[in-house]
């Protein structure tokens, strides 16, 4: 009976100390608090600084990198036509078999251009040159 009473007396002090009279002073809002920007407390208690969401540098050189890549792999796939249309059949043979080599590296429109390449440089190795290549689509 004692632990009963001292249990219950613990749990009124506990719901007393946590109403006060500005609690209910303050509207309710369904919103949830703003979530103020600033050093945050880690598992420790040591104020950590928060963590930025995006990384605009990074981002940014990833992106340059990529149209970077794509551009420098388009260059390569356009100078291959124009050697086949030079009838230089031995640098188109040399740059693209290094392209297809990579191909798993290259970015997704130039790899669906290897194959049309290659079937233009194999037409052309077998015409003997004489035939008008098509413009490669981009």
């Amino acid at each position: 009976m004692k632990c009963v009473v001292i249990g219950s007396l613990v749990v009124a002090g506990a719901l007393a100390m946590g109403c006060n009279k500005e609690d209910e002073k303050r509207p309710a809002s369904s919103a949830p608090p703003a979530v103020q920007p600033g050093p945050t407390t880690g598992p420790s208690g040591v104020a950590m600084p928060p963590m930025p969401s995006t990384m605009p540098s990074e981002v940014n050189a990833a992106g340059t990198d990529a149209s970077k890549a794509t551009a420098d792999a388009q260059g390569k796939l356009d100078q291959v036509m124009q050697y086949i249309k030079d009838k230089k059949y031995d640098l188109a043979e040399k740059t693209l078999s290094e392209l297809e080599s990579k191909k798993s590296s290259l970015p997704a429109q130039v790899q669906s251009q290897l194959p049309n390449a290659r079937v233009a440089l194999n037409a052309a190795k077998m015409s003997g040159g004489d035939m008008k290549m098509p413009s490669m689509p981009r």
